[in-house]
């Protein structure tokens, strides 16, 4: 998902489709919905295809370059940047009216910019220097590897794979600054210019993240969190001498005073943000979720800032599907959530159970999944058990969840911290979805709940012994226990 926002409507670009609300009068105007049927239940909760807010039509912006162009963002009701050229090629960036056979601007992705000192702990294991790279090429590999912002400060661009960040002001001819920060493959970096540099927020591998606030000449003006890293965070969004960010870790917005980024008010956040965006005045925001846009405000009180958020925007009538492969229809069923605690619940997807078994003397797996029941949460503990324990048949010695391995510890037991418990839903599904759109919308709204681990072994001894295995959130709350035979031949 991608938001933006100038203050007067928040414009939405999800793979099902794209989303204005007109924050007057909260009225919604769907467009362009129905995506490849083929690509729906695997895109409809995931990350959209880069998008460009453009004119006060919403248009999109990338489809006047054919395909060549890999971000793009409006600069005014009439001129858009937009970065063009080959994932592992020459990028250039062009400013001026969309398909301009003359833009007003050309620029070359090329520049060695200056090293920023990246402050500990830098992420990397201490023996390892941050990576930087010292060619002098912007590198744009894949859909997430090239970002662009633009506010009142002007236009920044950043590149993950080559840790180029470069600041455009308002009205120049040339980059007013480039630095370079650490760079990753698997890197998302985020840029916001401001009066005194720039805010940019480096999330590696998707977890481990740091917000900075750099000078024109690399200094650091401040970081966030100050003594340490954070996990999952977004770009910021800049309001006015504030900025805001998510950091999925705490499951908080946080907001930030300018220029050393100290905290002066955090907020839990019921859902997952994935892109925050702030209006050129600084004055509101939004935070676009998987399932929901909220809307917010900073508001300044006895000399003190403060963000407030209010209406909840659902984009569940977003997600299309193709019946009969003729007519598409978006479907406004909306789920509703549990509520209490977060919990672990069994499995409510249809699907066959695998059976446990494995051979005498040889390494297994076990795949399991669960479903959080509850309230958003963080981490889950495992628990194995049973005659098959017991009597030797088998051990089971690590639990694997969001790519982490964890041993078992002499309980039998391993606690996961990475496991995230999404929002989950009233099951049975209520109210019951009656219309065929309405049941593909509930189903992949309870798939966005479910999540998996598994177990790894080794099996002993031939028989067939009950094994029983509990999962619960790391908060506490009754587990629930799945025994079922393991055959060993």
């Amino acid at each position: 998902m991608r938001v933006w926002t100038n203050g007067k409507a928040v414009y939405a670009w999800l793979p099902a489709g794209k989303l204005r609300i007109d924050l007057e009068d909260g009225t919604k105007s769907v467009f362009e919905t129905g995506p490849d049927p083929e690509r729906r239940q695997a895109d409809a909760y995931s990350d959209a295809e880069l998008f460009a807010p453009g004119t006060k039509k919403g248009t999109d912006l990338l489809a006047a370059y054919e395909g060549d162009a890999l971000e793009a963002v409006a600069t005014s009701d009439r001129d858009m940047a937009v970065v063009v050229g080959e994932d592992a090629g020459p990028l250039e960036l062009l400013v001026g009216p969309p398909k301009a056979k003359n833009p007003k601007l050309v620029l070359p992705l090329q520049a060695e910019g200056t090293p920023v000192d990246w402050p500990e702990p830098t992420m990397w294991a201490a023996s390892v220097p941050p990576p930087v790279s010292s060619d002098p090429a912007f590198v744009a590999k894949g859909p997430r590897g090239v970002r662009m912002s633009h506010g009142p400060h002007g236009l920044a661009i950043a590149c993950g794979a080559s840790g180029h960040v470069a600041v455009l002001r308002p009205d120049s001819k040339a980059f007013d600054f480039v630095l370079r920060l650490p760079c990753h493959d698997d890197a998302l970096l985020h840029a916001v210019a401001t009066e005194q540099g720039v805010l940019a927020t480096l999330v590696v591998e998707d977890r481990h993240s740091l917000a900075v606030h750099l000078s024109e000449n690399g200094e650091l003006l401040g970081r966030f969190p100050d003594d340490s890293f954070g996990w999952g965070m977004t770009a910021m969004a800049l309001l006015g001498d504030h900025a805001l960010v998510y950091e999925d870790q705490a499951q908080s917005l946080s907001l930030l005073r300018l220029p050393d980024l100290a905290e002066e008010q955090r907020q839990r956040s019921s859902t997952k943000v994935v892109d925050l965006a702030a209006a050129a005045d600084g004055s509101s925001f939004a935070a676009g979720a998987a399932t929901q846009i909220v809307v917010g405000r900073l508001d300044s009180k006895k000399d003190k800032a403060r963000f407030s958020l209010g209406d909840t925007h659902s984009v569940a009538a977003l997600i299309s599907f193709t019946e009969n492969d003729e007519l598409t229809k978006v479907s406004r069923y909306r789920p509703e959530r549990a509520t209490g605690p977060a919990t672990v619940g069994f499995s409510a997807l249809k699907t066959g159970a695998e059976a446990w078994k494995a051979k005498a003397g040889e390494p297994f797996e076990i795949k399991l999944t669960f479903r959080s029941a509850g309230e958003p949460g963080q981490g889950i503990v495992v628990q194995v058990g049973g005659a098959a324990i017991e009597e030797g048949y088998l051990t089971i010695t690590h639990a694997v969840a969001e790519d982490r391995e964890v041993a078992l510890d002499d309980e039998h037991k391993a606690e996961l911290p990475d496991v995230r418990l999404e929002h989950g839903l009233a099951y049975p599904l209520s109210p019951k979805p009656k219309k065929a759109e309405d049941k593909e919308v509930g189903r992949i709204a309870l798939e966005a709940t479910h999540f998996e681990i598994t177990l790894k072994g080794e099996a002993k001894k031939a028989g067939a012994p009950l094994l029983w295995v509990s999962a619960g959130a790391s908060s506490g709350t009754t587990p629930v226990k799945r025994t079922r035979p393991f055959t060993i031949t």
